[in-house]
């Protein structure tokens, strides 16, 4: 990591979303466990959930999931989402927030057929992902197309927090202001 990018706005945004890259498009999954909160019923909900994908230049990341997960119906019902990223390597937390679109069928068609035949059997649990069971192993994993599917979530916000120095640094950028970003106390 270079030295310099704690001191200018712009290098923090882009380290971080290079950060965001590298988990996405890392092939040991837990690089890419990033924490996925949405609103459920009675409050805040929080997973942990593998990031799949990241764009830097349309500020998304995507997480691939069961379409009858609890999380889809909570993004259905209520669309604002946060993500949190903690990358051990470089003391960094990148904490994202914004809104998340469920994507299934031919909308995702081309990114089921790129899974490997024991990554789809996680998309079409039976019984479905939440539901009692009488015992830890009484459920099926089989693949069914139709229940796989993307979060996209669309990047509104970004707070960054360095703490492998002293003094710890910590940067916020918005989407509303171009990512421009400031400064705020760590």
């Amino acid at each position: 990591m270079p030295n310099t990018w704690t001191n200018h706005l712009q290098s923090v945004h882009q380290f971080a979303w290079q950060v965001l890259d590298a988990a996405a498009n890392s092939k040991q999954i837990e690089q890419g466990l990033v924490t996925l909160a949405t609103i459920g019923p009675n409050g805040p909900e929080a997973r942990a959930v593998v990031m799949r994908q990241s764009d830097r230049s349309l500020a998304t990341v995507a997480i691939y999931t069961d379409s009858a997960t609890p999380k889809v119906d909570e993004i259905n019902r209520d669309n604002r989402v946060a993500v949190m990223r903690w990358c051990a390597r470089h003391s960094l937390q990148i904490r994202l927030t914004g809104t998340a679109t469920v994507l299934t069928g031919k909308a995702v068609a081309n990114t089921w057929d790129t899974l490997a035949p024991a990554q789809r059997e996680n998309y079409g649990v039976t019984p479905v992902p939440g539901q009692a069971i009488p015992a830890h192993d009484a459920y099926e994993r089989v693949a069914i197309p139709d229940r796989f599917a993307v979060i996209l979530i669309t990047v509104a916000q970004m707070d960054v927090v360095h703490l492998g120095q002293t003094p710890h640094v910590r940067a916020a950028f918005e989407q509303s202001d171009d990512w421009r970003g400031r400064w705020l106390a760590p």
